[in-house]
């Protein structure tokens, strides 16, 4: 989130496919800022595809296929 949340520490929760608790945080909010760059995701949150390679593999050879 880096900075551009404010966020509230929460509980750590069990997650399937984690071998250890999972920390997590409620957001109170989305921080002001002075100068803002328009942008098509959200600044500072890094978001990683979990345990979903065959589904991306199935979707990007229906897009070869279709070009």
């Amino acid at each position: 989130m880096r900075g551009v949340f404010t966020v509230e520490p929460q509980e750590p929760i069990e997650a399937k496919g984690f071998p250890e608790q999972v920390l997590v945080f409620l957001v109170r909010e989305f921080k002001p800022r002075a100068f803002r760059v328009q942008t098509k995701s959200v600044e500072g949150v890094e978001t990683q595809m979990i345990r979903r390679r065959t589904e991306l593999d199935t979707l990007k050879d229906a897009l070869l296929t279709a070009f």
